[in-house]
């Protein structure tokens, strides 16, 4: 994710909101697919809402021609 506007297509904004963890409005850079092992994961941050999901999962598809 970055907080800097570019408007890209791959770009999806996601508001800054108690829910999505966020204190900036910020845009998931769907082009930099990165793999995290799940015991890295500690605990949550934020959520997205389904829209916000929907968008990275089709431009994802896109990117990876599934």
């Amino acid at each position: 994710m970055t907080t800097t506007y570019r408007n890209l297509s791959l770009h999806v904004e996601a508001e800054a909101s108690l829910e999505t963890g966020l204190d900036h409005t910020s845009y998931i850079q769907c082009e930099l697919i990165r793999f995290v092992n799940r015991t890295r994961l500690v605990h949550r941050l934020g959520t997205v809402g389904p829209g916000v999901s929907c968008q990275v999962a089709r431009i994802v598809r896109t990117l990876l021609d599934h």
